[in-house]
């Protein structure tokens, strides 16, 4: 099993990271992190690196929207993680499992609702979130694995007006 080392965040890490191409747009906007947003993101409580064999290959965390209640993940991934993907997984997981937030939620992007709904017509939210996670992408299924909760489809959603999926993690 491939060994990982994990060491709090330093704002620098986040401009080290060669983020996997699937990253390079989140949410619609193209990744640019200013320096005052690393500052921000590694003062957080739950901010992490992960390298494996030398190279940085996870950035990630919570960022706190209530202190102490409630918070937002977040995640930078290299490419080609191999055999540094399960135990970062394992890793993340017990992370995210034991912040003592109450609340902690992510949105991974997902399979295209409008496709659907022109397919099949009208659902109701549940068969919806149902339908769009019958084919999970990459990034549903690893929110699962980190042990998220999925809890909403959001439907044309951020900048390039795209379907995601709203997982939370609810003490």
């Amino acid at each position: 099993m491939a060994h990982i080392l994990p060491s709090p965040l330093h704002a620098d890490d986040l401009f080290e990271i060669v983020v996997q191409p699937s990253q390079h747009v989140q949410m619609g906007i193209p990744l640019r992190t200013s320096r005052d947003d690393a500052m921000a993101m590694a003062a957080q409580a739950c901010a992490w690196s992960v390298r494996h064999e030398g190279r940085l290959i996870a950035c990630f965390g919570i960022v706190e929207m209530f202190a102490g209640a409630q918070g937002h993940g977040w995640c930078q991934l290299a490419s080609n993680l191999g055999a540094a993907h399960l135990p970062l997984t394992r890793f993340m997981r017990r992370v995210l499992a034991e912040s003592p937030l109450a609340r902690v939620d992510l949105i991974a992007a997902a399979n295209d609702a409008e496709n659907l709904i022109k397919r099949f017509g009208p659902m109701d939210p549940g068969m919806l979130l149902e339908a769009v996670l019958a084919q999970p992408t990459r990034e549903c299924s690893w929110a699962r694995l980190l042990g998220f909760t999925p809890a909403a489809v959001l439907r044309k959603w951020g900048a390039a007006s795209e379907t995601h999926v709203l997982f939370e993690r609810v003490r």
